[in-house]
């Protein structure tokens, strides 16, 4: 008796963990987004973690009451199977609304995917055709090309951050960046909306991927870099173009300096594009760029989200339709 009751009390302590790991503690507008959104869009879902721990606590107790007391069998498993038909109910309700502020994430890190080692690399974000995507942090675009799985699935943008990192931004249907620019935190990069969604061609997506340095397949997991680690703050949050993101340098390099460096970094990167992936060329000149980077030393920087949320992502489309 004792050994079954420890079994399920251990059942549900790795349910409600497991559950609260995949919750990024964000707290989502009132946008649409998951199909009970509006019953959940002003909830905080720390709120929502907590609540199942809670709910644990009190299923864990129910367990005690009937373990100890001896119910009947029969009256024991009826009890027994409302008490996990509640949880189950409140962990979907829960993970109906998974966002990152405004955006319901479509497809979480480490899910299934039809491609690579079977294990999504990123984070795919539902949202609409013509969506504003934006730069996550100041960086160096050094890749502009058709997404990997197809034209059809539109143009994949990928920025350095120095040598601490790539971010790459999938199946975007307007570029807006040239190949070698430097990005400031918040620039245009480009517009969403060529993305088919393994054909579903209803649903539009952005592709958002944190690759390691130098490495040559960012559609496996093992060569990226969890978002979780990397988000400003902690936790996902929308870039706003009234804070200042800047930070002392760490180099002790003034902006002459950094200036220097930066038209240096970028002579090597566009020299590096002259030969082909894979080359020895292509190679040696990587080494030159860890050991250029090797003289500033900086501090690895934290993302914020990569769509341009509110009144900034309206005056970035006004702005897109004025330049067409």
């Amino acid at each position: 008796m004792r050994s079954a009751q420890y079994l399920s009390h251990r059942i549900i302590h790795a349910l409600v963990v497991f559950i609260a790991s995949t919750i990024d503690v964000v707290k989502p507008s009132a946008v649409p987004g998951g199909i009970f959104t509006p019953i959940f869009a002003h909830v905080d879902v720390t709120k929502i973690a907590m609540m199942l721990g809670l709910i644990a606590t009190h299923i864990s107790g129910a367990i005690n009451t009937i373990t100890f007391n001896k119910i009947k069998n029969e009256e024991k498993e009826e009890k027994m199977k409302k008490l996990f038909f509640c949880l189950i109910l409140t962990v979907f309700l829960a993970s109906s609304c998974v966002k990152h502020g405004p955006f319901t994430v479509g497809k979480p890190y480490g899910g299934p995917a039809p491609y690579g080692d079977g294990i999504h690399p990123g984070i795919d974000y539902d949202i609409n055709t013509g969506t504003p995507i934006i730069a996550a942090a100041d960086g160096r675009v050094v890749h502009i090309a058709v997404a990997d799985d197809g034209i059809e699935n539109g143009m994949q943008v990928v920025v350095t951050h120095e040598t601490h990192f790539y971010t790459i931004y999938a199946h975007l249907s307007k570029v807006a960046v040239k190949n070698g620019q430097l990005l400031n935190r918040g620039q245009l990069i480009g517009l969403s909306g060529a993305s088919n969604n393994y054909n579903r061609k209803d649903h539009q997506h952005l592709h958002f991927g944190v690759c390691k340095f130098g490495t040559p397949d960012c559609r496996r997991m093992v060569n990226t870099i969890d978002p979780k680690k990397v988000w400003l703050g902690g936790q996902p949050q929308c870039f706003d173009p009234k804070m200042n993101y800047s930070v002392e340098d760490p180099t002790g390099m003034n902006k002459e300096e950094r200036d220097k460096w930066q038209q240096e970094d970028g002579a090597l990167w566009a020299e590096m594009d002259k030969y082909p992936r894979g080359s020895p060329e292509r190679a040696d000149i990587m080494k030159k760029i860890l050991a250029h980077a090797g003289l500033r030393k900086s501090l690895p920087p934290f993302l914020t989200i990569p769509i341009a949320c509110g009144d900034y992502g309206k005056a970035l489309i006004e702005e897109s339709k004025r330049k067409q």
